[in-house]
């Protein structure tokens, strides 16, 4: 579940006598604070209640609109149960178009910039800078050993045809060790 905050799933089984239940799964990716798990839990509660205790699914019709205005005059001082979350979803990965600057959020780097165009003009995309969720820049930390298996992979790999992927990297690390040996020394 990306863009949804939770889910209720409701059945019944017949054997060995009928009895109905119900399951509700909570999105962590959109339920990223204490405050957004409470009002999806009770959004979803409705949905539970209306087909445990009345035996309806009926989405987020009268039976569940009962439920979610009970929950509403019971605890007044929680926010009104409505029939969508209004937060916005905090995304790891935005994206943005250099026309119209309208953007999208991903949780992986999942477009490619290269074959995918804004949807509203057809502009093309940028990857913005990676931000937490408090809204403070991430610097990417390269590691060391990754930095010289970006500045020598090539190299070997070619100076030794025929090789397996993993066998270069043996040979990498090897390298990488015995260069850091040296300049300890």
């Amino acid at each position: 579940m990306l863009r949804t905050a939770g889910l209720c799933t409701t059945n019944e089984i017949q054997q060995p006598k009928r009895e109905r239940y119900a399951k509700i799964a909570i999105s962590l990716k959109v339920c990223d604070s204490a405050d957004r798990i409470r009002d999806t839990l009770i959004h979803e509660l409705c949905h539970a209640a209306s087909w445990l205790l009345d035996g309806i699914r009926d989405s987020h019709g009268n039976s569940w609109q009962y439920y979610a205005q009970k929950c509403n005059s019971v605890h007044p001082e929680l926010p009104k149960v409505t029939r969508c979350h209004n937060f916005t979803i905090n995304y790891k990965i935005y994206y943005e178009c250099s026309l119209c600057k309208h953007r999208i959020g991903r949780y992986t780097r999942s477009l490619n910039t290269e074959r995918f165009l804004c949807a509203r003009c057809r502009g093309p995309l940028v990857l913005l800078p990676l931000f937490r969720k408090d809204g403070t820049p991430i610097v990417p930390h390269v590691r060391p050993f990754a930095k010289y298996v970006q500045e020598n992979y090539r190299a070997v790999f070619n100076a030794t045809a025929g090789i397996s992927h993993g066998d270069v990297m043996k040979r990498l690390s090897k390298d990488y060790f015995a260069c850091k040996r040296k300049k300890k020394s």
